[in-house]
């Protein structure tokens, strides 16, 4: 048994860099040689690989989430307005007009924020929000909040996978050589 794994090893060899086909489920840095059982020859004799690329990977997400640019935001485009926050907080809350209300002329879109007790930082939230509100709007599908969800969705996916294929590897039991 010993002499046919290692007859196995050297009976692999590694394709010429031009038919290496790259994988898409790994880095890039990896690659996967076409061998018979991974590639199949086309009318003019080419190996052509069937190892189909995927259409989102986790890296093209992430490379497509730094290329990204949000719409920018033009302070002369801008409504705002300090307003007294709601919820618990009692006398500090009914005295102070920390929240924000941000409107955006031109698309109409209004966003309030009132998470933390200063007014400085919920104008920031408040831009920030705004931004990603303007960046839905404007790329529709392709939005760094929308490329987010796609990431997470492929991340969760992929250890449902991996769950599934280690599980039915465990339910297989003892096989007859053991």
């Amino acid at each position: 048994m010993h002499l046919t794994i290692i007859a196995a090893i050297f009976r692999t060899k590694l394709a010429p860099r031009s038919e290496r086909t790259y994988a898409t489920t790994k880095a890039s840095s990896d690659f996967q040689s076409t061998s018979s059982d991974d590639a199949a020859p086309n009318p003019e004799g080419k190996l052509e690989s069937r190892i189909t690329p995927r259409p989102f990977t986790i890296k093209s997400i992430n490379k497509a989430l730094a290329k990204r640019k949000a719409p920018e935001l033009v302070e002369e485009d801008l409504e705002e307005q300090f307003v007294r926050g709601s919820g618990p907080g009692g006398q500090a809350t009914n005295k102070t007009s920390n929240a924000v209300s941000l409107m955006h002329r031109p698309t109409g879109i209004r966003v309030f924020c009132h998470e933390t007790r200063s007014q400085l930082q919920n104008r920031k939230l408040a831009r920030r929000l705004l931004q990603e509100k303007l960046d839905q709007l404007v790329n529709p599908g392709e939005s760094k909040a929308d490329l987010r969800i796609e990431k997470e969705r492929r991340r969760k996916a992929n250890k449902q996978k991996k769950a599934k294929k280690k599980y039915a590897k465990d339910s297989e039991g003892p096989t007859a050589n053991d």
